[in-house]
């Protein structure tokens, strides 16, 4: 069983600080939705997140959350525009229902932030929102998870795998990590960055890669 990041009791938290947060800088700022993707799925700041850094999930309010990101786009010394548009009389946009049900999507599924941007984009999330925020969020977990398994996506364990011209069958026996293992990490079933650190350190010995060069 995968290991969340952080207790069930930081999620209400997590889930309104990361709405805040994407309100604050498409709405707020003017940044592109899918601008605001590509920075969660590379930001240090949101790998802390999804890590559930408690500085970060716990410490930083959603529009801080918001401003180290911008700050991390445009530079130290970056300053956000004043807010241009004001939110929805609910305080509840189709954004900040984005970012909530991303962090509630991230957390129940173990799934990083990488993972879910590379098959998806934010403004594919906002659009979801006619559909699915008046539903439980279960219903949104559940088919979420399922279009972005479906995508088709090489993952960093296949990709090396097959540079080294190993079959996924040889890759077992010479790691000892078993074969079904190693097929449901490179479908992004299982996340390789929750394996037991063993198994990790095996498969990048037979590889001849850091352990960092596998995972998502």
């Amino acid at each position: 069983m995968e290991i969340r990041a952080y207790g069930k009791y930081y999620l209400g938290d997590a889930k309104r600080r990361l709405g805040v947060c994407t309100d604050w800088l498409v709405r707020g700022c003017g940044v592109p939705a899918d601008r605001v993707g590509y920075l969660y799925a590379t930001s240090p700041t949101m790998a802390r997140f999804g890590r559930g850094d408690p500085s970060v999930v716990a410490g930083l309010s959603g529009r801080e959350l918001g401003l180290a990101l911008f700050r991390e786009m445009r530079g130290a010394d970056g300053e956000p525009p004043r807010t241009r548009r004001e939110r929805t009389a609910a305080g509840k946009s189709p954004e900040w229902w984005a970012g909530w049900a991303l962090a509630h999507f991230q957390w129940h599924w173990c799934r990083s932030f990488r993972w879910i941007f590379a098959r998806t984009t934010l403004s594919a999330v906002v659009a979801k929102h006619r559909l699915y925020h008046e539903m439980d969020v279960s219903r949104f977990l559940e088919d979420f998870m399922e279009e972005l398994a479906a995508v088709e996506t090489e993952s960093n364990l296949g990709r090396i795998r097959r540079a080294a011209g190993l079959s996924q069958s040889a890759l077992a026996r010479l790691s000892g990590v078993n074969v079904r293992n190693i097929q449901l990490y490179e479908q992004g079933v299982q996340d390789i960055g929750r394996a037991a650190a063993s198994s990790v350190a095996a498969l990048a010995h037979c590889l001849s890669c850091s352990v960092e060069d596998l995972l998502e």
